[in-house]
């Protein structure tokens, strides 16, 4: 018979498994059924948390309204017990809700506020980099590069604490900061060599 732990560990990666496979709503009930136990380890707790919000924001069709559900779960979710990492990870979470239901100014405070708890996540520079990359597509001009230049900085954050995926952006950096070599291309490189 399994203990406690490794029946959550269990649980939680067959519902990580469902979530990648393209299948949400089984992750989302597979973690809601499958545990029997009234407690859990704050670790495992985290993991199952991550795993249903990340279910939600795949948007399963059998869920009415799934991004406002897995929002109010995120708001839900009671932090006090978490690490300053985990908690940076459930903010910029809550960010990708709020940039997918188009609130950008929430989304950007939500980025803003994980990379305050714990500045070296690289998946928060990355998740933050493809909000402002979003805003700046959408409200480009040819006077405003402030998003431009977020973005940019952004990329480089993901990639300087270790993100493989970021590498991927690096194209688009450079084709951001070839837009205004002035204004975009060099304030970029003189923030990111300060840090």
């Amino acid at each position: 018979c399994m203990g406690v732990n490794e029946t959550a560990w269990t649980v939680n990666r067959i519902g990580q498994m469902y979530r990648k496979q393209g299948h949400p709503a089984t992750c989302l009930y597979s973690l809601k059924r499958m545990y029997g136990y009234p407690t859990m380890d704050v670790q495992d707790f985290f993991h199952k948390t991550k795993q249903q919000v990340k279910s939600y924001l795949q948007k399963p069709p059998e869920i009415e309204n799934p991004l406002y559900v897995g929002l109010n779960h995120v708001n839900g979710c009671n932090m006090e017990h978490f690490n300053a990492k985990q908690k940076a990870k459930l903010f910029a979470l809550k960010g990708d809700f709020y940039r997918e239901l188009g609130y950008a100014e929430d989304a950007n405070q939500s980025y803003s506020k994980a990379l305050s708890l714990a500045v070296d996540q690289a998946s928060c520079w990355l998740r933050w980099g493809h909000h402002c990359d979003r805003v700046q597509r959408e409200t480009s001009s040819s006077q405003d590069f402030a998003w431009a230049e977020s973005t940019v900085i952004s990329y480089l954050m993901a990639i300087r604490f270790g993100s493989r995926r970021a590498r991927g952006y690096l194209s688009r950096v450079l084709r951001l900061m070839s837009l205004e070599a002035a204004q975009v291309g060099d304030l970029p490189v003189k923030r990111i060599e300060e840090n």
